[in-house]
């Protein structure tokens, strides 16, 4: 988030520069429920607990579903607090609210890819994208 609202403010011409009238639409995010950080994990619990807290610190309660004990990180709020931190309305920041470890279709098939839910169901490997693109 704040590399795309550098090069918005390095570049007027792609746009004004001016983050009070930007409007960001979050989409495909992975829900707190499945994005977890096991602040106890016998290799990993300093790190966690580390990028846990910051979380929570910088992007508030939500972020880490209301405590960085939970292990959670929500990555719709965190990008949402960024922006806002960047100065982006809050009535300009919306989002879809999917899961992409979750969300199913009317034939009760997943919707999205997600690397967490086929590394844990299937045991394959494999990464999500993140998009973003510049309207105007």
């Amino acid at each position: 988030v704040n590399a795309m609202m550098d090069v918005l403010r390095a570049y007027p011409s792609w746009h004004t520069g001016n983050p009070q009238e930007m409007k960001v639409f979050i989409v495909g995010g992975i829900g707190p429920t499945h994005f977890t950080h096991n602040p106890r994990h016998p290799r990993y619990a300093a790190v966690n607990k580390a990028m846990l807290a910051h979380f929570y610190d910088t992007c508030g309660p939500l972020a880490s579903a209301g405590y960085p004990a939970s292990g959670c990180l929500w990555v719709e709020e965190v990008i949402r607090q960024q922006f806002l931190r960047q100065g982006v309305q809050p009535h300009n920041i919306a989002a879809d609210g999917s899961d992409t470890y979750s969300a199913y279709d009317a034939n009760d098939e997943y919707i999205w890819w997600s690397h967490r839910r086929t590394r844990a169901l299937e045991g394959r490997d494999g990464r999500n994208g993140v998009l973003v693109i510049r309207r105007g």
